[in-house]
């Protein structure tokens, strides 16, 4: 009888295990040939800083290796450009990052410019050592990035009034003050409830046309 009762404990610990576990987010960085190591270092560590209370589980993994079991949500990030502290190879506006989306919905699809990032961080970085320049390069890579995540996760295009959800980042913003995202900012809405229907026959349904890829679009992420 004992025996029993000890195999149905296991069995149900081996069942409630995987319900138990932390929840993960998985992030499949696809980095540009020509990148810093030093500056893709301190934006990974910067990003666990700034959502080190939000419960994301950050785990990292190249998008050039075979996709891994995720217990939780996965978001694509890609970076484009030459992502060096340094004086860009071209220089350019518009903005920092956006998340995309189709039909108004967003996906969980991020990409970053770094020559949109390296032409507002030049005139502050000209006169720093290479290194330094690096670190402050990947600070301003966590900032954009926490902020295009959180429209990933949240499913959303809100943005704040301050802080690292407004609309627009400075370069002090990208460089100086110190940013903290809570669980609220990567949650997603409530779904809405759907209105009864008094007329069984109005409740048949429309077919609608087949979406079509939306213009990244999903955020202005600008100076």
């Amino acid at each position: 009888m004992k025996q029993i009762l000890r195999t149905s404990a296991l069995t149900a610990i081996a069942v409630l295990a995987p319900l138990c576990a932390s929840a993960e987010t998985l992030i499949r960085l696809d980095l540009p040939q020509d990148y810093s190591r030093l500056a893709v270092r301190e934006m990974k560590a910067e990003l666990g800083r700034i959502v080190e209370g939000a419960e994301l589980g950050l785990r990292w993994q190249s998008a050039s290796e075979r996709p891994s079991e995720v217990n939780g949500r996965t978001v694509s990030v890609a970076i484009t450009g030459r992502c060096f502290g340094g004086p860009p190879s071209q220089y350019e506006a518009g903005p920092l990052g956006w998340t995309k989306t189709i039909n108004g919905r967003v996906l969980p699809f991020v990409e970053i410019s770094c020559a949109r990032i390296a032409t507002i961080l030049e005139p502050a970085l000209r006169d720093e050592p290479q290194a330094v320049r690096d670190l402050f390069f990947g600070k301003a890579l966590a900032r954009v990035l926490g902020h295009e995540l959180a429209h990933a996760l949240s499913r959303t295009e809100h943005h704040a009034h301050e802080g690292l959800r407004k609309s627009a980042l400075s370069p002090r913003d990208l460089m100086q003050s110190r940013y903290r995202l809570a669980r609220a900012d990567f949650a997603q809405p409530p779904l809405a409830r759907p209105r009864p229907v008094r007329d069984p026959q109005v409740a048949q349904s429309t077919p609608e046309p087949a979406e079509a890829l939306a213009a990244d679009s999903g955020d202005d992420l600008g100076r």
